[in-house]
């Protein structure tokens, strides 16, 4: 039988507490930092920007929003275009509104640049609008009952990366017209794969084509009547690894796993400060977006279920 020296477990055990060190972070007096969501699109209508201020850890408040004197976006590949001039429609809410209804923002290839300016303080960001392959098909897919789900139907789309290596892709999924935003949901592509490789123009890969399904536990799958829409927009490598990095730091497990899960922190986005004393927080991105919707009726179930069997 092994015994363990009672001397030795005593002093391994004052050296373990001794080790212990109590840190107390100071949450309350942290400045905070203006923070510039500007994700812009060519789909035509109106484009949005919102600014806001961030908050502290533990402080479950609304977001102050921001009025700022001047929010614009001027075109950098042709500096003789007039600029993108967004108005303030409310607090911290800011839009550009083309003269048409079939208008739409921006000329794939060209590079863009975000100027806010509030107070003495300048902010600036450069995007580039990259081309978008278009969205070949969408369809239905009948997967009968497995020991993880009950039998259900499955939205999946088509689409060919675009020839060359290095472009990155969003893609969102919409259920009877509602975003699926939830953090879990964000889904990026490399070249039509999860990351970069050897591969290019290649289709896009199942795990993404069928990503655009609703997938928690607590929602439903989609039912005859419902519709799906996906929107699938090009993005710059750097908005690539600040959606991933989004994705890392909100999808978290909880429990133990968190142990060793990289601390939440603020991202740092693409803004930069031109002048005074403010920091800023946030992204600006240009997208080129196709997109393509489906509704699940009862010929397209039949369809589907044909296809299955």
């Amino acid at each position: 039988m092994i015994r363990i020296n009672p001397i030795f477990t005593f002093l391994l055990l004052t050296l373990f507490f001794s080790c212990e060190q109590t840190l107390t972070v100071d949450t309350e007096n942290i400045a905070s930092s203006v923070v510039i969501d500007a994700f812009i699109d060519n789909h035509p209508g109106t484009q949005t920007i919102n600014i806001t201020r961030s908050r502290r850890f533990y402080d479950n408040t609304e977001f102050e929003r921001v009025s700022a004197d001047a929010v614009y976006i001027e075109d950098l590949t042709d500096p003789a275009q007039p600029d993108y001039v967004f108005v303030e429609t409310i607090s911290g809410v800011y839009e550009w509104t083309p003269a048409s209804s079939a208008g739409s923002f921006g000329m794939v290839g060209h590079d863009y640049q975000l100027v806010v300016i509030d107070g003495d303080s300048e902010f600036r960001a450069i995007s580039t609008l990259n081309p978008v392959p278009v969205i070949d098909s969408i369809r239905f897919n009948f997967e009968e009952e497995s020991g993880f789900f009950d039998e259900r139907f499955e939205a999946e789309f088509f689409a060919t990366d675009l020839s060359g290596f290095g472009n990155t892709y969003w893609i969102k999924g919409f259920k009877n017209g509602i975003f699926l935003d939830k953090p879990e949901y964000i889904t990026t592509s490399y070249d039509g794969g999860f990351s970069a490789s050897n591969e290019d123009g290649i289709l896009f890969i199942p795990p993404l084509r069928t990503s655009i399904n609703p997938f928690e536990e607590d929602e439903q799958g989609y039912d005859t009547g419902d519709n799906v829409r996906v929107e699938l927009l090009s993005i710059t490598e750097d908005t690539f690894l600040y959606l991933n990095e989004i994705f890392t730091q909100t999808s978290r497990q909880g429990g133990i796993s968190e142990i060793f899960s990289v601390p939440v922190t603020n991202l740092n986005g693409n803004i930069e400060v031109l002048s005074g004393n403010q920091s800023v927080l946030g992204f600006f991105c240009t997208s080129s977006v196709s997109i393509a919707k489906l509704t699940l009726t009862e010929a397209v179930a039949q369809q589907a279920i044909e296809r299955a069997n």
